[in-house]
């Protein structure tokens, strides 16, 4: 199991909560020490809350420092992401807004053990009420390692129950970047995708 493979030791964490019973910040805080393996790594988060109104959740706003996946699972590759996610909400039948740009400053092949994406930047709408349905207003991913661009994918997309929708562009990809055993070629082009669940049988 993959809980029983995680190493802990020196990670730290912190909790607080500040501020007027009606509106108070929360604020927390996961971080681990440098090893001969991972770098110092953090996570924290900073959330406004509203405990006596009907939606509890102001705004939040996660950051991410040098985020290792396979320190916490020895099944996922390795990373090193940097960045922020930022959530606006007003009440659970009210759009509820995030906005996400992350860096992976280890970006490499798969082939290797790594993640070749080098940066992510989305902004996404949903309801709290209604979270099978997101719309994907803006995406733009760069793939390839960290020495060296190996194309990018950008577009919009829309998700709901019966139906999803992705159009996007594909940049000069170059899959032998992204995994050593890929051909050398290049890939451009627009990208357009429609999945529909079948009607239920009679």
């Amino acid at each position: 199991p993959i809980a029983a493979s995680l190493d802990l030791t020196g990670w730290q964490a912190r909790l607080a909560l500040r501020g007027p019973l009606s509106a108070p910040r929360l604020n927390a805080s996961v971080q681990s020490p440098a090893t001969a393996t991972h770098p110092a790594q953090a996570l924290t988060a900073e959330a406004g809350l509203r405990p006596f109104a009907a939606w509890p959740l102001a705004e939040l706003r996660a950051q991410a420092q040098a985020l290792d996946l396979s320190a916490l699972s020895p099944a996922a590759p390795i990373t090193a992401w940097t960045g922020q996610v930022t959530v606006h909400s007003t009440a659970a039948n009210r759009p509820l807004t995030a906005e996400i740009t992350l860096d992976n400053e280890r970006a490499g092949r798969w082939s290797d053990g790594f993640m070749p994406l080098r940066r992510l930047q989305a902004a996404l709408v949903t309801r709290a009420d209604d979270p099978s349905t997101v719309a994907l207003n803006t995406f733009d991913a760069e793939f390839g390692t960290h020495m060296q661009a190996a194309g990018r994918l950008s577009g919009r997309g829309h998700w709901a129950a019966a139906q999803a929708s992705l159009t996007a562009t594909l940049h000069a990809l170059q899959p032998a970047l992204l995994d050593a055993r890929a051909p050398a070629m290049q890939i451009g082009g627009p990208l357009s995708l429609t999945l529909t669940q079948p009607p239920a049988a009679a």
